[in-house]
């Protein structure tokens, strides 16, 4: 080649690079903003992890979290429908009860699950010195629930009623969940429903009377789940399946066993557990897709228990843009 070519062919070789240094990047689309609402309990932790763990980001989501500290599925069902978030977990009772007044909730995703070998992180539990050993030594007796009409005290009155008791000489009171044990050791109730971390943090104060969720259904149920109104799925597709997505992958990394430590390091980070607590106390499960039959039974026993008063199929609840299947 002459030199005079091989100038060209370099002059020409230049002018293509410096041309496509100036063609900039394709720009990486923003990631998709969305506020979710949770409240601060061991079993609806789910959200911290996957903002602490990257999954919100991996699905191109920037998640900001509202934590209702009272109140738990209604009130973060409030929240939702009032447009404050855009996305709520709640138990399959609340998104019962919101259909019942005419507000349909859409289900993206499952959130707690209970496997009959599931650590204990919610119990029916006396006094430690109480004389109560089965259901029929709560007759005429005061019980606490957290909620009046929620999981919690539908379990407890199926575990009392499958034990013996006559429901219709026990009363059911709402207290605060921190407050039970204190409750039971000055009997101003005979038994109480207590979850984690009260349950651990209340010691060898109180005994476990029975392990309602487990016990009351002795099969795999589902308990809540991550929902928005139909309006917003329908306006958001792409978030709504995103967000799907991401609670899938944290349910997995969540489920892992070998992950237990740095759940604990979440759970302490968001909801303020103390460390001797984070230790020793029962860890959730979560589901991995949506399988709604496993929620039914918990329906059927509101309904029984007079905490729903309309059938409410799970069924109905299922998003276009869910995952569903196990």
């Amino acid at each position: 080649m002459r030199s005079s070519d091989a100038r060209g062919a370099l002059i020409a070789a230049a002018v293509v690079l410096f041309a496509s240094a100036q063609t900039p990047a394709p720009l990486q689309p923003p990631p998709l903003q969305m506020k979710i609402a949770t409240s601060p309990q061991a079993a609806t932790a789910e959200s911290y992890v996957a903002l602490e763990q990257g999954f919100f980001k991996k699905y191109g989501l920037d998640v900001t979290i509202e934590t209702a500290a009272k109140g738990a599925g209604s009130a973060v069902a409030g929240i939702v429908v009032s447009k404050a978030a855009d996305v709520g977990e709640a138990d399959i009772i609340a998104l019962c009860a919101a259909a019942e007044h005419g507000i349909p909730l859409s289900v993206l995703a499952p959130s707690n699950v209970y496997f009959p070998s599931s650590a204990a992180i919610n119990v029916l539990a006396v006094g430690a010195n109480s004389p109560y050993r089965t259901g029929k030594d709560i007759n005429g007796k005061v019980v606490g629930a957290p909620s009046l009409e929620g999981p919690a005290k539908i379990s407890a009155a199926k575990w009392l009623d499958d034990h013996g008791a006559d429901l219709a000489t026990i009363k059911f009171i709402e207290l605060p969940v921190v407050t039970m044990a204190a409750a039971l050791q000055n009997g101003t109730i005979a038994a109480a429903m207590i979850s984690e971390p009260a349950l651990t943090t209340a010691g060898d104060t109180v005994r476990v009377l029975g392990r309602s969720y487990q016990d009351g259904y002795g099969k795999t149920f589902q308990v809540s789940y991550w929902f928005a109104t139909p309006e917003w799925v329908k306006a958001n597709p792409e978030a709504a399946h995103r967000f799907a997505l991401a609670m899938r992958d944290t349910a997995q990394w969540t489920n892992d066993p070998k992950n237990t430590e740095r759940y604990g390091l979440i759970l302490q980070k968001y909801a303020h557990f103390p460390d001797d607590v984070i230790k020793k106390m029962g860890r959730a499960n979560y589901g991995l897709a949506i399988d709604m039959p496993l929620a039914q039974p918990l329906i059927d026993a509101g309904i029984k228990y007079h905490s729903l008063h309309k059938e409410c199929p799970a069924k109905d609840f299922v998003a276009p843009t869910a995952l569903v299947g196990r």
